[in-house]
Order: structure tokens, then C-alpha cells, then sequence
């Protein structure tokens, strides 16, 4: 069963992870423990926020991780945790969506990790709840956030484009509302460098599953975007990220015809 020190339970997260489906003898009580932990979490804020002079403002830490123990359970398990979620009393996106808007932002950083993994993990409990889960999504996702608010905003990004890939064209509704956050990000020269280029690799599975909705904001971002990704090591996302752009220019080739060409360093001459 899951300790109630916070330290013990980020290096569970981590040993979760590690072991992956192995640790699935173990998985309910910690499961349990944890759906219990964000609950009275939630309720003990719920009070202090209705009467702070009676109640005593809620320490933080064990919903954060919470939250994180979640999130290393369903990476660990994958699609085996979806037999968790679904018995799970309350449901876990009923207490993720609180926590979704709570007031501290690390609360929201590592609840919209846990919504990315979800996505990943477990997509058919997740996908009826859209309609209620992105626009809070979207709300987050800013061109210039605080700084206490950056590591949201990167994760929210990041879970859209997580969200993207599952969806396929049920994203569609979600397209635009997303690029309105995503490409001023992109062209803004006061952005934060991760910031830029989550909303990149997001833009990108954007333009895998809708792209016919993508391709007509090329010539505005393409250009930064090539940018944004140029330096970052290839992976999986930035792979996504690529194919989804080349979506989107053979439905709109004329999107790139008339954007200057990178300025590319030329070697010195012998």
C-alpha cells in the first residue's frame, strides 16, 4: 500500500514505470490508495476555500503526488490499467477534471500529465469526455503564461497532441480553438523554449489527423516551426511532428511556395 510520505511516493512512481506491467499484482491497493489520497485532497481545499477561518489551508504535496503515482501507474500498465479506471469509485477523470482547474498551478502541471497518459494508455474511458475536458484544455494553453504557469501550459500542450493521435478525425472540433493558442506561441519571439516547441510537435499531430484544417495556416508558422524543431533530437514526437506538417502541405503546397527559405550557415570558403 502506497506510504503517505511524498518522497516514498515519487520513488514509486518511478519504480512503477521501471517494472511496468510486472508491478500489476500490486497495482490495486497503490490504485486505491491514491484515488483516495486526490479525494480527501480535493475535499479538505473544497472546505478551506468555503470557510478558511475553521479550516486549515490543505498541504498540497499529497495530491501532487497523487497525481504522479497515477500517472507512473497507467505508463507502467498501459492498457492494463484501464480495468482500474473503470472500476474506480469515484472515477478518475471525475477527480481529474477537478484537478484540471484547481488553483495551484503545480496541481494543474501534473494533473495534465496524467491527462496525457490517460490519452495514451487508456483512450476509450477518456473519449466520451472530451467535449468537457478540451476547452479547459484550451484555456490553459497560453502565449504568454507566468512563469509558475509555463510547466502547465508545456504539459497541456503536450497532452493535446497526445490526445490528437488517439482521436484521429474526432479531433476535428478541436482543431482551430487549438491552433489560436498554438501558432501565436509558435511566432512569438518572448515564448519559453520548451513552450515552442511542444506547441510545434503539437501542431504537428494536429496536422496528421485534421490535415485539410492545418494546412491553411501554413505560410503563418511553417517557417517558425521548421525552426522551433530544427535543434531538438530526433524521437518519436519530433517524427510525428514531421509527418503530420508534410499532411499538411500536399493538401496545401502553396502554404510554403512563398516563404522565405531558412537562411542555412554556408562553410567557409577554402
Amino acid at each position: 500500500m502506497l506510504s503517505s510520505s511524498p518522497s516514498r511516493s515519487q520513488c514509486m512512481s518511478s519504480v512503477v514505470i521501471a517494472i511496468g506491467p510486472g508491478f500489476g499484482q500490486f497495482a490495486e491497493p497503490v490504485f486505491s490508495r491514491c484515488i483516495n489520497l486526490v479525494k480527501s485532497s480535493l475535499i479538505e481545499a473544497q472546505q478551506y476555500q468555503q470557510d478558511p477561518i475553521n479550516y486549515d489551508e490543505p498541504d498540497k504535496t499529497f495530491l501532487i503526488v497523487s497525481l504522479d503515482l497515477l500517472s507512473g501507474l497507467t505508463q507502467g500498465l498501459n492498457t492494463a490499467i484501464t480495468q482500474l479506471y473503470s472500476a474506480s469509485d469515484p472515477p478518475v477523470l471525475t477527480l481529474l477534471a477537478m484537478c484540471l482547474q484547481h488553483p495551484d498551478a503545480p496541481v494543474r502541471q501534473s494533473s495534465y500529465a496524467l491527462l496525457g497518459d490517460t490519452a495514451i494508455s487508456c483512450f476509450p474511458i477518456l473519449k466520451p469526455l472530451l467535449p468537457q475536458f478540451m476547452p479547459v484544455l484550451v484555456s490553459h494553453i497560453e502565449v504568454e503564461p507566468r512563469l509558475a504557469e509555463v510547466s502547465v501550459c508545456n504539459n497541456a500542450a503536450w497532452a493535446a497532441g497526445e490526445i490528437a493521435l488517439q482521436a484521429g478525425a474526432d479531433m476535428e472540433p478541436f482543431v482551430n480553438p487549438l491552433m489560436e493558442r498554438l501558432v501565436p506561441i509558435l511566432i512569438s519571439s518572448k515564448a519559453a523554449r520548451s513552450l515552442t516547441e511542444n506547441s510545434a510537435v503539437t501542431i504537428g499531430r494536429l496536422a496528421i489527423v485534421c490535415p485539410q484544417l492545418v494546412a491553411p495556416h501554413l505560410q503563418v508558422f511553417v517557417q517558425a516551426w521548421c525552426q522551433a524543431l530544427a535543434d531538438i533530437k530526433d524521437n518519436e514526437e519530433k517524427d510525428s511532428a514531421f509527418r503530420g506538417i508534410c499532411a499538411a502541405i500536399q493538401v496545401n503546397p502553396n502554404g510554403i511556395s512563398t516563404v522565405r527559405r531558412l537562411a542555412l550557415p554556408r562553410s567557409p570558403r577554402p
